[in-house]
């Protein structure tokens, strides 16, 4: 997983796997805009593995691009023009239906998979993709429990979230170990209280993010926006303001090494056997930290 978009529960909830077949992917119609549905893990029927304590899936999205307004408007005249040429009377509505659809029709489509990961005591969904995307997958994801269910973003305020962040740079006792600071950060004005934040705009990459530099930036009222972070020595990520898991790498350690003895369900899960429980560690420490500040 290279970023994490997190979907939490409150309720106690049990999968009904054989529901992962029934909702399989479908590839979309002619005039479909959009579809999502469950494809294998792997080339053959398999669509779910198992990692201890983690149910790992895999949901492909098919989006057809919506048709420009302007080349709307301009297929719509230029049909409206012939057939009134033609004196032939035409309904308005039904003309501009057909317009949309021949050009829905005629449009590119974008597939996207996402890897989608049910932590089973942490009762959340990891999606390692944006949120804007992610949320297509969660909202599938709801048919293959037994109850109904709802989910919500684990998504937080950068205005109480920037100051926890900085004081992770201005006070080294901040930090809660095993964390310590990677080397890149991002600055930026501070966001006010249920506003949107302003984009950030200075970038620290490959340096001592503690730096004297970085400190003369955060005395001059920048606050931190995305904070690069290390986790034990084996993980390490960017945590941005809004509690979004970018840049996800790993060390040496943690890493799949090649084993040609085994097939490709058994070599996907050795790859992820012992990098899930580590992800979880880290969602912990940091939804306790976010405690603190709300």
């Amino acid at each position: 997983m290279k970023k994490i978009s997190l979907y939490t529960t409150e309720e106690e909830l049990k999968l009904d796997l054989p529901k992962v077949y029934e909702f399989t992917y479908t590839p979309l119609t002619e005039l479909q805009k959009g579809t999502v549905g469950f494809v294998p893990l792997f080339d053959d029927v398999l669509t779910t593995a198992l990692v201890e304590g983690y149910n790992i899936f895999k949901v492909r999205q098919a989006v057809r691009q919506e048709p420009k307004a302007e080349a709307i408007e301009n297929e719509f005249n230029f049909r409206l023009n012939k057939v009134s040429a033609q004196d032939v009377q035409v309904n308005m509505d039904e003309l501009l239906q057909e317009v949309d659809a021949d050009l829905t029709r005629m449009s590119n489509i974008t597939i996207k998979d996402y890897l989608v990961v049910w932590d089973q005591v942490g009762k959340r969904f990891l999606v390692d993709g944006d949120r804007g995307k992610a949320e297509v997958c969660i909202q599938h994801l709801h048919n293959i429990f037994e109850e109904e269910c709802q989910f919500k973003v684990l998504m937080t305020d950068p205005f109480l979230v920037q100051p926890l962040l900085t004081t992770y740079i201005s006070d080294k006792y901040a930090l809660p170990e095993p964390f310590v600071l990677d080397s890149s950060v991002k600055l930026g004005k501070k966001c006010p209280c249920g506003k949107k934040s302003p984009s950030a705009n200075i970038t620290i990459k490959n340096e001592d993010i503690s730096s004297q530099e970085v400190l003369n930036h955060l005395a001059k009222n920048k606050v931190v926006h995305s904070l690069g972070l290390d986790y034990d020595g084996v993980i390490y990520f960017e945590l941005d303001h809004s509690f979004m898991i970018n840049a996800i790498s790993y060390e040496a350690e943690l890493k799949y090494k090649d084993d040609v003895a085994l097939d490709a369900q058994d070599s996907f899960i050795a790859e992820l056997t012992p990098i899930m429980p580590e992800l979880s560690k880290i969602i912990d420490k940091l939804q306790e930290e976010l405690e603190r500040v709300k």
